[in-house]
């Protein structure tokens, strides 16, 4: 058994417990992204579809694609696909799957969470034609996250300005902490929305936390009403100020 320092005692003692709340059921739609670097240069597109199958009992499929495009591509040529399933009554995340492309590899990182375990298979394998490196891993936790399943949980709060929601995430191949703040009520975009602050940091196998160099901070925007949808992400990582801005929304 991993001996738990000080510093994991501390975050653990603050992850919210709250089971999904209000906010949690998520239509049959379609979203529609524009990314930007600092909502000027085009970067690339992004779609988002949530799959409600018939009968509470059948899990909810989220399907997310998206590239880069323009200048950005002939510097960052990048590909990917993200499909996940997640229980739509509690949010708990089944499996998920990725694949993406960049000018040096493609990789493919499959992820299943059984019980209080998450298991991952991560493949990796150079264009140039070498050999593929196959790295499996598994983390224990009681309550876990991927990438859409945990948007979805903080969105299903009541997020009362001042509110924090904090969550173990494991949205590709490694766990994470993710701290959100309610900064409150504004007018974005066109939208009534909901003002989130978010910030990460990655955790370790001894459950000790690390930081997050990739991303120093975001900014979430998402709509005031029942149906929670993103209308922007701005990330400020290692490559500068990343955006993703909703452009269009299809309802089924």
């Amino acid at each position: 058994m991993l001996p738990v320092s000080a510093n994991s005692k501390s975050w653990q003692q603050s992850i919210t417990k709250a089971p999904a709340g209000p906010y949690k059921e998520k239509k049959h739609c379609k979203l529609y992204y524009d990314l930007s670097w600092k909502g000027s240069l085009k970067a690339g597109k992004c779609e988002v579809e949530f799959k409600q199958n018939k009968g509470k009992s059948q899990p909810v499929q989220v399907i997310s694609k998206g590239y880069s495009s323009g200048l950005v591509r002939s510097l960052f040529p990048y590909d990917f696909y993200y499909e996940s399933k997640y229980n739509g009554s509690t949010l708990k995340p089944y499996n998920f799957n990725i694949w993406e492309k960049t000018k040096e590899e493609t990789r493919n990182i499959y992820g299943t969470f059984k019980g209080n375990k998450v298991y991952t298979r991560d493949e990796i394998t150079p264009l140039s034609g070498g050999k593929s490196q196959v790295r499996k891993s598994s983390f224990g936790y009681p309550q876990f996250f991927d990438l859409y399943s945990c948007v979805l949980y903080v969105g299903s709060q009541p997020l009362k300005k001042g509110e924090e929601v904090n969550m173990v995430i494991y949205p590709f191949d490694k766990p994470y902490l993710a701290k959100v703040k309610v900064l409150g009520r504004e007018k974005h975009k066109g939208h009534q929305c909901i003002k989130l602050d978010l910030k990460m940091s990655k955790i370790n196998q001894d459950l000790s936390l690390k930081h997050y160099d990739k991303m120093k901070s975001a900014t979430m925007w998402i709509t005031d009403n029942d149906d929670r949808v993103m209308v922007e992400l701005r990330s400020k990582i290692f490559i500068g100020d990343v955006r993703a801005t909703l452009k269009k929304t299809e309802w089924y």
